[in-house]
């Protein structure tokens, strides 16, 4: 039976039109999107580091988020530089309210 739903509620996220579902909601509702899939922002000197729950840290550099124009590039290999801040969503709920 929990096998059953399990592959039910697999199969509805497989089908998930996202850019739809974003399309149609509501800015609370976005905001709630992503506090729901995003654990965390890291800001570093040269790029930012964005963490989703499950996955490994993607690496985005600050062009590709309309941030420091054509200077802005991906450095090095392997872990952050040195971080400049950690922005965790749970944190910003609570000195948004």
């Amino acid at each position: 039976m929990l096998a059953e739903r399990f592959e039910q509620a697999a199969a509805l996220l497989r089908e998930l039109d996202v850019a739809q579902l974003w399309a149609g909601a509501t800015d609370p509702e976005r905001r709630t999107l992503v506090e729901e899939l995003v654990e965390a922002v890291v800001v570093c000197p040269d790029h930012l580091e964005v963490r989703i729950h499950g996955v490994p840290a993607m690496r985005v550099a600050f062009g590709e988020v309309g941030l420091g124009g054509r200077r802005s590039q991906i450095a090095g290999v392997g872990g952050p530089s040195t971080m400049i801040c950690d922005w965790r969503l749970e944190s910003w709920s609570a000195v948004a309210t």
